[in-house]
C-alpha cells in the first residue's frame, strides 16, 4: 500500500514539473488596460480577463490574441523561450476606425455627434460605431442620419436635398450645438413643462435651473354664497432644478436616441399677501410645481416633432394665520396626467417652438372637497425659443395654463363652476453633459 502512495506522489510531482517546464509566465500589459487575452484560439477560453495580468504561455511561439471593445484586435506570435524569469510584453491598442466622407455641397457645415468637424468636402476618421451625421448649409439642415461605421469602412454621406455650393466663409457656427437643454421644463405650478430634446445631440444628460413668474386669475361661475371670492395673483415666482436623462444614449444605442426621462421640481420663492373681503388674519400665497415625464422627439429635416406624457402637480395654495381664512380662498393643488406635443423648427443655434398639452386632472386638492361633487380639466399652451452656446442652453417661454371646474353645490358652497387661468413667463439656463 505504501508503495502505491509513493508511486502516485511521484507521478503527480512529475506531471507538475513537466507542465511547469512546458510553459513560462508572461506579464501582459495593454494601453489602454482592460483587454481580454487569449492564446492561439479564443475557443480555448480566456487566458486573462482584463489586462494587466500574468499568463502561463506555452514555450515556442504561441499566438497572443488581444481584444477590447472599440479597438482593433491584435493577433501576434510571441517568442517564449525556456527560463524561470517572467517575460514582459506590452501592446498599444489602436482604435477601431472607419471613415465618413462628405463631398458636397461644397462649403456646407458638417457635424458628427453634435460637434462641428469642418466644411465639405471633408474626410473624417471616426471610431467604428454608430455616429449621427448632420449637414447644414445657409442655416438649413440638408442631412441628419445615424450611420453604422465598421472598422476599415468608408461611408459616403449624400445629403437628401443638396443646395448650391457656397463659398467657405470660415466657420459660420451653423451646428445645432450639443444639446438643447430645453430638457428642463418650465414652470409647473403654473403648468409650464419642459419640452424634450429639440436638437440632435450626443449628450445623455441635461441639467439646469428654471424660473417662472406667474399671474393667476380665478373666478367662480354663478356664485350663490358670500364665501366664494374671485382671486387674482401677480408676480408669483417659482424656481428649481430640471433634469433630463437620455437612457438610450447613455447605453450607447443608436435606437430611440430621442427618448428621454424628464423631471422638474420648482418651489415658491416669492409669495403675495392677500387683503380685503372676509379675511380675518394674514393670508399669503404658496406656489410650487413638480413633473415627471417621458418624451420622444423625431426630426424631419429642420422640423422637430415631440410627443410626451407623464405626471404633473401644480400647487396654488395659501398660508394663513387664521385657519378659517383658508376656506375663503381658492386653495387648489392640481395633480394631473399630462399628454403633450411640440412642434419646433431648428435654425442652427436658434430654435422657436410651439407646444400644447391636455391635462387629465386626478385631484384638485382642498378646493374640490368644498362641494358635493367637483370635476376639473386642464390645458396648456406655450410659445418659446431656445438659444444654444455650445453645451450651454438658454430658453425663454410664455405659456397659458387653463383649468375649468364643474361643481355640484353643497350647503356651504354654491356655484356652477370656476375658471382658473395662469399666465407664465419662464426662463431656463441649462448645461448638456
Amino acid at each position: 500500500m505504501g508503495r502505491l502512495v509513493l508511486a502516485g506522489t511521484l507521478l503527480v510531482a512529475f506531471s507538475e514539473a513537466a507542465e511547469a517546464g512546458s510553459t513560462r509566465k508572461v506579464e501582459i500589459v495593454t494601453d489602454p488596460p482592460g483587454a481580454t487575452v487569449y492564446i492561439d484560439d479564443p475557443g480555448n477560453g480566456a487566458a486573462c480577463d482584463a489586462t494587466p495580468c500574468t499568463i502561463n504561455a506555452p514555450l515556442g511561439t504561441p499566438t497572443i490574441i488581444i481584444r477590447l471593445d472599440k479597438f482593433e484586435p491584435i493577433f501576434e506570435p510571441l517568442d517564449v523561450p525556456k527560463g524561470k524569469k517572467p517575460l514582459f510584453a506590452k501592446w498599444k491598442l489602436k482604435g477601431a476606425l472607419g471613415t465618413i466622407v462628405v463631398d458636397s455641397p461644397r462649403g456646407a457645415t458638417v457635424q458628427v455627434d453634435g460637434e462641428d468637424k469642418g466644411k465639405a468636402p471633408i474626410r473624417l476618421e471616426v471610431s467604428a460605431e454608430p455616429h449621427q451625421v448632420v449637414v447644414y448649409q445657409a442655416g438649413k439642415k440638408l442631412y441628419d442620419e445615424f450611420l453604422d461605421v465598421a472598422t476599415g469602412d468608408e461611408v459616403e454621406v449624400k445629403p437628401n436635398a443638396p443646395g448650391p455650393d457656397v463659398a467657405d466663409t470660415g466657420g459660420e457656427g451653423e451646428g445645432e450645438g450639443d444639446g438643447d437643454g430645453d430638457g428642463g421644463g418650465s414652470s409647473a405650478d403654473t403648468g409650464i413643462t419642459g419640452q424634450a430634446d429639440s436638437a440632435p445631440r450626443t449628450s445623455f444628460l441635461t441639467a439646469g435651473v428654471v424660473m417662472d413668474v406667474g399671474f393667476r386669475s380665478f373666478t367662480y361661475d354663478e356664485p350663490m354664497t358670500g364665501n366664494l371670492r374671485s382671486e387674482t395673483e401677480g408676480g408669483q415666482v417659482i424656481l428649481g432644478p430640471v433634469v433630463e436623462l437620455f437612457p438610450m444614449r447613455l447605453a450607447g444605442s443608436s435606437r430611440l436616441r430621442g427618448l428621454s426621462i424628464f423631471g422638474r421640481a420648482q418651489f415658491g420663492v416669492r409669495g403675495q399677501q392677500l387683503t380685503g373681503g372676509m379675511l380675518m388674519g394674514q393670508v399669503s400665497t404658496f406656489w410650487g410645481s413638480y413633473e415627471l415625464s417621458v418624451r420622444h422627439r423625431w426630426n424631419f429635416g429642420a422640423l422637430g416633432i415631440e410627443a410626451s406624457g407623464g405626471y404633473v402637480r401644480d400647487q396654488m395654495r395659501f398660508n394663513a394665520t387664521n385657519g378659517n381664512d383658508i376656506n375663503l380662498v381658492p386653495d387648489a393643488e392640481y395633480q394631473s396626467i399630462r399628454i403633450g406635443a411640440k412642434l419646433s423648427y431648428n435654425m442652427g443655434d436658434f430654435e422657436p417652438y410651439l407646444a400644447g398639452e391636455n391635462r387629465v386632472v386626478l385631484d384638485g386638492g382642498v378646493l374640490a372637497t368644498r362641494f358635493a361633487d367637483a370635476k376639473a380639466t386642464g390645458m396648456r399652451g406655450a410659445l418659446g425659443a431656445l438659444l444654444r452656446f455650445g453645451p450651454i442652453i438658454a430658453r425663454a417661454e410664455a405659456s397659458l395654463v387653463h383649468y375649468s371646474w364643474e361643481f355640484q353645490s353643497s350647503a356651504d358652497y354654491q356655484a356652477a363652476g370656476a375658471t382658473d387661468s395662469v399666465k407664465l413667463i419662464s426662463v431656463l439656463l441649462g448645461y448638456a453633459y
